[in-house]
């Protein structure tokens, strides 16, 4: 059943093929990820998509304090882009917050296959502007009063606040532990 969600995944790919499809699908691995494992996911690791099957991941860096911030949360169903990129290079991680499994297409694979399918560019266009569009997202969240950072994270997230401990949720709206339990009581 995990496999059916990547294959409609990349089916929903702009521009895919079924011999491209079929690429894909050759060259993706499959990665087990246990719950509480973390891993770096900045500049150091190798830019792939991670498309989580099952689980659930949680990205955070480590702040000049010594925090933890969350970046974003991960749910079966979504893929995130790991481009290795420099910002906050050294202190970028991956941690699984439940057994995860994740199906995995690293770059150095798919640039294999661009001489005969040059269509892939505009997949991972496509996978680009996700990407910008979740910081986007988060942004904007960022900029609202808190009451609202909440309802509008619980309305596009539901499935987050069953499964993410409540610190790591505050932690991502900007918000103590403290007033995001406020927040959930005054809903009660």
């Amino acid at each position: 059943m995990a496999t059916n969600k990547f294959n409609e995944y990349l089916s929903s790919l702009p521009h895919m093929r079924p011999v491209l499809l079929d690429e894909l699908r050759g060259i993706a691995g499959s990665e087990i990820i246990r719950n509480r494992q973390v891993r770096h996911s900045g500049f150091h690791t190798p830019p792939q998509l991670l498309f989580i099957e099952e689980g659930l991941l949680h990205r955070y860096y480590i702040n000049e304090q010594g925090a933890q911030v969350s970046i974003g949360f991960f749910v079966p169903g979504e893929a995130l882009l790991l481009l290795g990129k420099p910002r906050d290079a050294e202190n970028d991680y991956l941690e699984s917050l439940q057994h995860t499994q994740v199906r995995t297409i690293a770059q150095q694979d798919v640039e294999h296959l661009l001489p005969e399918y040059p269509e892939i560019k505009l997949a991972i266009i496509h996978l680009i502007r996700t990407e910008f569009a979740r910081e986007a997202i988060r942004t904007r969240l960022l900029h609202m009063p808190a009451i609202l950072r909440y309802s509008k994270f619980r309305e596009l997230s539901p499935g987050v606040f069953r499964n993410v401990p409540l610190r790591l949720i505050a932690s991502y709206l900007n918000m103590t532990r403290e007033n995001l339990s406020r927040l959930i009581g005054r809903e009660r």
